[in-house]
């Protein structure tokens, strides 16, 4: 109950994927915010709504796992809204606009200050589908909580007229280990787009594969570029000015500016309403040794970058304020991962049948 957030889930689906391994999908029913890090007022920027509150990542100081037993907090929030479209006077677009990757105020700052002046008082409980925008936070609050997420920057052909597209997709994660390393991106599904498919998603499906290509602090601009909403016969990589890089292993274009690059086969999709989550095998991939210190990947050199809450936040993970589990006074135990995962997986469908028996 210290947890300045808490959801509240039922089991959607186990998916099957591939060596014994599943992915356990949830759908969050209630969400619980404590008013410790709720701020505001505030307006969003997404259609200009003035809401008398928002869930404030610089209050709840989000942490990140770096690998090896070492976290990293994110004390620096980054702002950079979507690119802009100039248009011409007869509503073509003549250009897109994008604005830079500035640092805001830090929760160092807030520390100093007055936190009441900045803290709702309240809790708030969010409940999707009965809520809606009658909530007090005027929105759906999931991409304010689940932060930071890593940016998977997915990059293919199409697969007729071998176009290559790029965008980037902040619902991304790791889901396979071992002898079959496995990555997922959630993709939504959209009304005026063919089968209502992002360009990602159709593209993999129709050529087997795709790229992940890791965004970097020095590549935030040209990323944001990147997801601005291009007909699927244009590509990101000519707007961005990337330079496109073929895969060694799959078929599909890579971002040759970045410096981590994952080749990925794709698995299977997995529709979710009107998401569809992409999992992809990874096959191979490029790292540039420029990022590597004493054979490990060196975050303070990488500076990758994740997607906060909102539309225009970010930040930037740093190896400057890493900590290990002795700084949280826990001990770290060496845990079988099968064993973990099968404990894992009776209790979510122990919890199942006690909610869904009839």
């Amino acid at each position: 109950d210290r947890s300045p957030v808490q959801m509240h889930c039922k089991l959607v689906e186990l998916v099957n994927l591939v060596d014994d391994q599943e992915m356990v999908i949830l759908e969050i029913e209630t969400v619980v915010i404590s008013g410790s890090v709720l701020a505001g007022p505030t307006i969003e920027t997404a259609d200009g709504r003035a809401l008398p509150t928002r869930v404030s990542a610089d209050l709840i100081q989000p942490m990140v796992s770096l690998g090896n037993g070492k976290f990293a907090s994110m004390n620096h929030i980054h702002k950079m809204v979507r690119p802009k479209a100039e248009k011409r006077a007869d509503g073509s677009i003549s250009s897109w606009n994008s604005d830079p990757f500035q640092k805001v105020i830090s929760s160092d700052q807030i520390e100093s200050g007055n936190r009441s002046l900045w803290t709702h008082p309240q809790d708030v409980e969010y409940t999707y589908r009965v809520e809606g925008p009658k909530s007090i936070l005027g929105y759906n609050p999931l991409k304010a909580i689940v932060i930071p997420r890593a940016i998977g920057w997915v990059s293919t052909y199409s697969e007729n007229a071998r176009v290559p597209h790029l965008a980037p997709y902040s619902f991304f994660t790791e889901i396979g280990r071992g002898d079959c390393p496995m990555v997922c991106f959630s993709a939504y599904r959209s009304s005026w787009e063919d089968d209502g498919k992002k360009d990602a998603q159709l593209d993999s499906e129709g050529t087997g594969c795709f790229a992940v290509n890791m965004v970097t602090k020095d590549l935030a601009v040209k990323m944001n570029y990147t997801s601005a909403p291009l007909k699927r016969g244009e590509s990101e990589f000519e707007l961005s000015s990337l330079n496109e890089k073929s895969g060694h292993l799959v078929d599909a274009p890579t971002v040759e500016e970045s410096q981590v690059v994952l080749e990925c086969k794709h698995v299977k999709t997995v529709n979710i309403g009107n998401f569809s989550a992409v999992v992809g095998r990874v096959v191979g991939g490029r790292l540039n040794t420029s990022v590597v210190t004493n054979g490990q990947l060196d975050p303070d050199r990488l500076k990758l970058i994740g997607r906060m809450g909102y539309v225009d936040e970010y930040a930037v993970v740093e190896k400057k304020k890493a900590r290990t589990f002795a700084d949280f006074n826990c001990s770290a135990k060496i845990v079988d991962e099968k064993v973990a995962l099968e404990k894992v997986r009776s209790r979510v469908i122990l919890r199942a049948h006690r909610r869904f028996s009839l």
